[in-house]
């Protein structure tokens, strides 16, 4: 049985792969998105439940400790991306509910004053910018969306993350304890290593003499 994670060890790209697979067995419809420069934000998305032909949208951070200014500002990016692809993209991003996920738990202030305000303050910085000029129907349409009954913006902290690694321990094994080191073999054969800083398996291919190197992501 693996130990407990240890958060704030894990580097960025490996914190959020292993909270999106443990998200992913929790949610079997969830699907992760690849990061680009046109993602609006979005790291998984979930058919929501609530509201037909939506989806809820969840923003994955590795932060571990408490929020410094700067991790707040990217999240507050991260929000105002989501909304702008509500408004802006096409078609527009069928957005739900939005969820935080972050292996650290609030503090009362950052809860009570930072977190609570912060969708708003965000909502009202886009309307005043005049450099992305949202038009009266943009406005509304964010509006509409954020005063829906029942919306859901939610702060999802390490009690979270912490219960699915231990509803889901097989994730944490594959990607933190070494069991992608067994299972990789068993399905490639003895020719295969595990680049283990970034989780890649390189399988060695002999053809003819000459050698070529396979790389798959995991």
């Amino acid at each position: 049985m693996p130990g407990r994670v240890e958060w704030s060890e894990l580097g960025g790209d490996e914190a959020e792969t292993v909270l999106a697979n443990l998200l992913y067995s929790e949610r079997r419809s969830s699907t992760r998105v690849r990061p680009s420069r046109g993602d609006f934000g979005i790291d998984v998305l979930d058919p929501s439940k609530r509201e037909a032909g939506k989806y809820d949208v969840y923003q994955i951070k590795r932060y571990a400790k408490t929020l410094t200014a700067s991790q707040k500002k990217e999240i507050e990016k991260s929000f105002r991306r989501v909304l702008v692809g509500l408004v802006r993209r096409e078609p527009p991003v069928p957005l739900g509910d939005w969820y935080l996920i972050a292996p650290v738990d609030n503090t009362v202030d950052n809860q009570l004053d930072w977190f609570h305000s912060m969708p708003d303050n965000v909502i009202n910085e886009m309307f005043e910018d005049a450099e992305l000029a949202l038009n009266e129907d943009e406005k509304q349409r964010i509006t509409a969306w954020r005063n829906a009954p029942e919306r859901v913006i939610k702060w999802e902290g390490r009690a979270f993350c912490e219960t699915l690694a231990g509803e889901y321990p097989y994730v944490i094994d594959y990607y933190l304890h070494g069991g992608a080191q067994v299972i990789a073999p068993a399905f490639l054969g003895d020719d295969v290593r595990i680049d283990s800083p970034r989780r890649h398996i390189i399988a060695l291919a002999r053809r003819n003499a000459s050698k070529a190197f396979v790389m798959a992501e995991v």
